[in-house]
């Protein structure tokens, strides 16, 4: 009875009470009830860094699906099991004139960055010069530690031809996915590719039309070893960029790999040529050579994970974290030392379910109250440097970039982990609040799949202004 008096007297005595902690927490509540009517499950916690208490909830304790905010917990538990200066080891490896490429599952090999495949594959080429090799007899690429399929079982496999969707791998150059300039050309588009570095001709496809109202469209696949153009491209159009996914991430490694060595000198017999499988006898006829390894760190693929919500480096660092925990370099093997990870440090309820890394599958079941619990043992750790500075900042760059544009002062004050999916929209992070307090919120919204989430960014924003006006 009393709880629904307060229900119709506060909103009446909130004007006299200021803006202090309890009218904020009525206009969080408001808010949230604004987001139920409008159709959205709505779970919110809030919690005061430094005195460690909840200061606000609502579904706390119901499950939801988490979108991308499931990358928090991949990261949290990569952060504690692994170590942010744990490194991905990439090997290159020479036996009887045979290139032996050793993976390392390594998802930082992107173009313009400090790890360029071109330019890590000109090192490589001058550290076989420095040695006297110049021939190479073929090139060699390992298996690995990955077991089982390349992407998770529950993901959507009519989307598989989606970036969002990339393949994992022990060999990855560019997240799986390339960047290719179509233009105009005679009878059939051109195509230069930009990243990778591929020297690889694709078939025709894209054909050429002169007709101004007729509607054209044109991509590029990429499988079956090689690449292929596909639809209609205008003479009148100027240049324009496209980006696909790497269906054989291993292939499109070895094609970049082979096409640097040649402009750097090295001389490599003709793909599919006679290369003898790896056997035992070999060891003794030749040792195996260290020619040149490659190193990343976990902390660099944080940013792509948080920021830019990168689907491909979340799902190839569970894979990785399987691998070194547990043995196993399978989606499974990493769900399962994610959920070890985190019910080491919080309570996990029953309900909670792990199904990939990304929080693209929609079998994934978070709580509001464990994904802040996890922050929380973050930020108290000596990981809360490098997982603060990942995630996105409101209005500046990665998912939050185009965010918080109505609220500017709140969006200089936030940094949060965006989460997006039909009918799914989320947002958590860390917020300053003017009075200088350091809140963590999660707020996780679900609606029925196929029904729009139009709205929801917005109602996000206005709640975490609120928790900004809190004292």
């Amino acid at each position: 009875m009393y709880r629904g008096l307060f229900r119709f007297v506060f909103p009446v005595l909130a004007p006299l009470l200021g803006t202090g902690l309890v009218s904020q927490s009525a206009t969080l509540s408001r808010l949230v009830a604004e987001s139920e009517r409008s159709g959205f499950r709505t779970g919110v916690v809030v919690l005061d860094a430094g005195s460690g208490k909840l200061t606000f909830l609502h579904r706390s304790k119901e499950t939801f699906i988490p979108a991308s905010n499931q990358k928090i917990l991949t990261v949290a538990a990569a952060l504690w099991g692994l170590g942010a200066e744990f490194r991905f080891r990439t090997t290159f490896k020479l036996r009887n004139g045979v290139l032996e490429v050793h993976p390392g599952g390594d998802p930082n090999w992107i173009t313009g960055s400090s790890h360029d495949p071109a330019r890590v594959f000109a090192k490589l080429a001058k550290e076989l010069r420095r040695r006297g090799v110049t021939r190479l007899r073929g090139v060699r690429r390992l298996q690995g530690f990955f077991t089982g399929p390349e992407r998770p079982a529950s993901w959507p496999k009519d989307q598989f031809d989606r970036v969002y969707c990339a393949p994992t791998g022990g060999l990855v150059l560019d997240a799986a996915s390339f960047t290719a300039r179509i233009r105009a050309g005679a009878g059939s588009a051109r195509i230069e590719f930009l990243a990778p570095p591929v020297a690889v001709i694709p078939k025709p496809g894209i054909k050429m039309t002169s007709k101004r109202k007729k509607r054209y469209s044109y991509w590029i696949s990429q499988g079956g070893g090689g690449f292929r153009g596909h639809g209609e491209f205008s003479t009148r159009a100027a240049p324009v960029e496209v980006r696909g996914v790497v269906q054989q991430p291993g292939w499109v490694f070895e094609q970049v790999l082979r096409a640097v060595l040649a402009r750097q000198g090295i001389k490599i017999a003709a793909a599919g040529a006679n290369v003898p499988p790896l056997v035992r006898t070999e060891s003794a006829s030749e040792p195996l050579v260290d020619v040149y390894v490659h190193l990343s760190t976990l902390g660099e693929a944080l940013g792509p994970i948080l920021r830019d919500s990168s689907n491909f480096h979340a799902e190839q660092l569970l894979r990785v974290l399987g691998t070194r925990r547990l043995g196993e370099g399978s989606f499974s093997g990493g769900c399962k030392v994610v959920r070890a990870q985190l019910a080491s440090r919080v309570d996990l309820p029953a309900g909670l379910k792990i199904a990939d890394g990304s929080g693209l599958s929609r079998l994934n079941r978070l709580t509001p109250r464990v994904v802040v619990r996890v922050m929380q043992k973050l930020l108290a750790g000596p990981h809360a440097g490098v997982f603060e500075q990942s995630l996105a900042r409101g209005g500046v760059d990665g998912t939050l970039k185009h965010r918080f544009g109505k609220l500017p002062a709140v969006g200089k004050a936030v940094r949060a982990k965006t989460g997006t999916i039909n009918g799914v929209k989320c947002l958590s992070g860390i917020l300053r609040s003017k009075s200088g307090r350091t809140r963590l919120f999660c707020i996780l919204m679900n609606r029925r799949k196929g029904i729009s989430t139009k709205g929801a960014a917005a109602l996000q924003e206005r709640m975490v202004q609120a928790i900004h006006r809190t004292r």
